[in-house]
């Protein structure tokens, strides 16, 4: 089985990931999302760079690209925009399925900055370890997959799709925001910047849990 095999089999339809409206006029610009260590060296970003996070727990990984599968780490998401920059919108990017079987790509079935308890690999059999019954978290929690979860949801919210280098924006298939402001000013920006049409949706849900998991 391959990993084209296991994303059909569960129904995986999106890679998403979330950034600050400033992110999205880089990223939009430039044509593709770039790793953390890549953006430090753009100087064109100098003025606008906001990391969703501050602190880099994981600086072996710092040129992969982070995604996830069907749903955000709204966890993340919620330090991000409550704690770190309150003072921004958000927007989320949703990536064709194809991009998890590209060549380099890893699978982390929690936080990859959770090094004594995340599993990491290539392939179908590391892909579907992410939807594994049950999964150790951050300090060794466990995170169950609860009755009635969709397939296509990982056990633990914080799986990751490792992606190297940078993800091309001809990947691209939609843009989540929050309300009708923002998506006003995401087609205006896709204009802007001369980027190919990209479908804008409107849909808050995409940036909170969707699904609560049982922990012990």
């Amino acid at each position: 089985m391959t990993v084209a095999d296991v994303a059909a089999e569960r129904g995986i339809k999106e890679g998403l990931h979330f950034t600050t409206h400033f992110g999205l006029t880089g990223i939009l610009d430039g044509r593709e999302v770039k790793s953390r260590l890549r953006l430090r060296r753009d100087q064109r970003l100098a003025y606008i760079l906001r990391l969703n996070s501050s602190r880099v727990l994981d600086e072996v990984w710092k040129d992969y690209v982070h995604l996830s599968i069907s749903r955000i780490n709204s966890n993340l998401y919620d330090v991000s925009s409550v704690t770190w920059h309150p003072d921004v919108w958000w927007a989320i990017l949703s990536f064709d399925p194809e991009i998890i079987s590209h060549e380099g790509v890893y699978f982390t079935t929690t936080n990859n900055a959770y090094h004594q308890h995340v599993k990491r690999g290539k392939g179908a059999d590391a892909l579907e370890a992410l939807f594994a019954e049950r999964v150790a978290s951050r300090y060794g929690q466990i995170q169950w997959r609860t009755p009635g979860m969709p397939d296509h949801f990982t056990t633990c919210i914080q799986a990751e799709v490792m992606y190297p280098r940078s993800v091309s924006t001809c990947y691209l298939k939609r843009i989540y925001v929050g309300d009708g402001a923002a998506a006003d000013d995401v087609c205006g920006l896709l204009r802007a910047v001369l980027h190919r049409p990209v479908e804008v949706v409107v849909d808050r849900s995409k940036f909170t849990d969707q699904v609560g998991l049982a922990s012990v």
